[in-house]
Order: C-alpha cells, then structure tokens, then sequence
C-alpha cells in the first residue's frame, strides 16, 4: 500500500485521485491525499469491463467433479455466482444463508442453469449459515463434509453486512459499526478456520474473499465498511502465507459496482457507481477457478501467480495475465506501506 493510501501497482498514483472517468463525486471531508482510488488502479490493465466477456464465459470451461460453497448466497453477487457455477457444470454447489427462504428458489435456478448448459444436474446443498456465529460456522462445515465426501474444492466467502455509512465515526451507530465488522471480517475468518481443512483434502484448493474498492479508501463516514474490507484483504493473505505450501490458492477481490441491497446502503453520492454487472463478478470466480485446477506435467496451476493478491474482476484477465512477470517481480497487488 503506497502512502496515499492506494494498493501497490506498480505505478504512481496521483496525490489526488478526482476520477473523472468514474464520477464527479470527491468526498469533501478527505484529506487530498485520502480520495478515491486513483485511475491508475482502475487501468491496471488497459481494458475496464462492466459486464461479462467471452474469455470469462462460463460455458467455456468444465468444473465436472468439483465443488464449491458460496455464502450469501440467497441474494445480489452471490445467488449468481452459485448459478455461473452450474453453467460451468459444477457438480456439487453449496449454496448458505442466514435464513433459507430464497435458498429454494435458488436451487431450482441452478438446476435449470445446468440443464441449459448440458451439464448434469449437480448436487445442491442447501445451507443455514450465520457467519457471525462460530457454532453456526462448524456446524454447517459438517453439514458440507458429510454431504461432499469430507472435502470442499472452492470457497468463496461473500457474506458481508454494512451500516448506516452517513455519519462519521463519533456520531455513528455503535452496534451497526461492530456488526459490520463482525459479519464481513470475523465471518471471513470464521469460514477460512471451519472449512481449510476440507479444503486441504480437495485438488482445487481455492478460497476467494470479497473485498471491495473501499479497502483502498478512506472516507469519513464509511469507517466501519472500509476497515473490514481492507481486513478481508489483508486475511487473504495471511491465508495464503499459512498454507500455500499446501497448495492452497487464495485471493480477494473486488466484485465490480454492483446495485445490491448491501450496496444501496452507500451514501446515496456512491449509487451512480453501481454500474457493474453480478454476472461479471461470477464469471470472473469461474474463470479463475479453472485457472486453479492442477494439470498434468505442470509444476504450478495457471491460477497460482495471482495467490495472496488483490484483484478487480473488472480487469481483462488476457491483459492482466500479460502483466505476470512484472506482479511477481515487484510483489504487486498487495497492501505495503511506502517510505
């Protein structure tokens, strides 16, 4: 992370990031040095999609055999992300939420999404998960074990939760601000310290965390939101630093700007933002995903390089994977302090 509080890309960053090509809006109580994320982060590669693309679709690759739980799953981001998995013919997709009521009508669609693709209907397992609750967490981790013959191949924690983000920190809402933490970084934790060890026993290996672009920002009255995405990011790493001798690939990213419920509770300035389709961010998980599998004779998986680091889906994945080299040179894409 530079010392304008924006990740490390590989390039300089200007003192005051107006993003025009994003929005007008600046945050009238930042520092100058402390707006939104720099256009040099945004075009870090030179294409910037807001919808899917065909190099990301899912039909083009095949995930038979594997298996992937996905929190939060009953709305937004994460409900289409479990149905971009059956497109690409994964056979068993765990699909959690706090409350199950969407989770029916989700299954049906995932069902109806691999039949339209030509994929036998996978095995969906339908999930009641708190991720704030540590006894929810393991006992929904021996729920999947059971159900997924005692591993899991993908792991993508979505669950999040925001707050009232209209008032700065002294005059925020207490129990919002803490809950906020609580669900979107001790959930993360939480589902990494229940579900690894049946990672660790899949060929896959893979845990994806959703961050966002507010990890990078600071804006006075979204403390709360900010502090835990930038957590997420940070835990991914730790993640990765834990277990990639394991063969564990972990990264976080940021879904795009997507109009989700979670979303809309952004001060309302923000709302011209969420332009980015869910579809996007799924495809996206997809994609990487297969990057992940193991392939005969190959001494690492495609996916590998990316482990640890943060990553806007809306980056093209064919200029991105052109900047490899230069990433793991300078370990781009990870939070540093500059001195």
């Amino acid at each position: 992370m530079s010392s304008n509080g924006n990740l490390n890309n590989g390039s300089e960053a200007p003192a005051t990031a107006s993003l025009d090509s994003w929005g007008k809006y600046s945050d009238p109580q930042a520092r100058p040095s402390q707006g939104l994320t720099s256009e040099a982060i945004r075009f870090f590669t030179p294409t910037y999609h807001q919808d899917t693309y065909d190099a990301i679709n899912p039909r083009n690759f095949n995930l038979a055999g594997k298996s992937v739980l996905i929190t939060g799953a009953s709305k937004g981001i994460g409900r289409t992300t479990a149905i971009r998995f059956a497109l690409a013919g994964c056979s068993s997709i765990a699909i959690a939420a706090r409350t199950t009521t969407l989770l029916t009508s989700l299954t049906a669609e995932i069902l109806s999404a691999a039949n339209e693709a030509g994929h036998p209907p996978p095995n969906v397992l339908e999930l009641t998960l708190d991720v704030s609750s540590p006894s929810s967490v393991e006992s929904a981790a021996k729920t999947l074990s059971k159900e997924f013959g005692g591993k899991l191949d993908i792991l993508i924690a979505n669950a999040a939760a925001s707050y009232d983000l209209s008032q700065p920190l002294a005059e925020s809402d207490v129990d919002g601000w803490l809950n906020t933490l609580t669900v979107s970084l001790s959930g993360t934790y939480l589902c990494a310290r229940y579900f690894l060890p049946l990672l660790l026993k899949s060929t896959l290996k893979t845990f994806i965390g959703l961050s966002s672009v507010g990890a990078l920002n600071i804006n006075a009255t979204m403390s709360g939101y900010q502090v835990a995405k930038m957590g997420v990011t940070r835990l991914v790493e730790f993640i990765d630093q834990g277990y990639w001798r394991q063969g564990v690939i972990a990264v976080s990213i940021h879904p795009g700007g997507v109009d989700t419920e979670l979303a809309r509770t952004l001060p309302e300035e923000f709302h011209g933002f969420l332009v980015d389709t869910p579809q996007l961010a799924g495809d996206w998980m997809v994609w990487f995903c297969d990057q992940c599998k193991p392939e005969n004779g190959a001494e690492e998986r495609k996916g590998e390089w990316l482990a640890g680091r943060f990553v806007f889906v809306n980056w093209d994945v064919e200029e991105l994977q052109q900047r490899k080299e230069e990433v793991l040179e300078k370990n781009l894409l990870k939070f540093r302090m500059a001195v």
